[in-house]
C-alpha cells in the first residue's frame, strides 16, 4: 500500500508540473488586438492556433490524470 501511495503522489507531482507548464506557455487571449483580429495572419487564421490547440489538449489530459490520481490517493489512504 505504501508503494501505491508513493506512486500516486509521484503522478500528482508530474501532472501538476505539466499543467503549470502548459498553462504558462499559453498565449494570453486578452487585449484590444484580439478583438480586432490583429493576431491573424494573411489568410485570416490565427498564427498560434496549432500551439493553443496542443496546449489545451495537454492541459485537459493532465487535468484528468491529476483528478484520477487524486481520487486514487484518497481511496488508498
Amino acid at each position: 500500500m505504501k508503494t501505491l501511495k508513493t506512486l500516486f503522489i509521484i503522478v500528482l507531482v508530474i501532472a501538476s508540473v505539466a499543467i503549470i507548464g502548459a498553462t504558462t506557455l499559453m498565449d494570453p487571449k486578452t487585449g484590444a488586438g484580439t478583438s480586432y483580429g490583429q493576431d491573424a495572419n494573411a489568410f485570416g487564421t490565427s498564427a498560434y492556433k496549432g500551439k493553443d490547440i496542443m496546449l489545451n489538449k495537454v492541459t485537459t489530459i493532465f487535468s484528468i490524470i491529476f483528478v484520477i490520481s487524486l481520487i486514487g490517493l484518497v481511496v488508498v489512504k
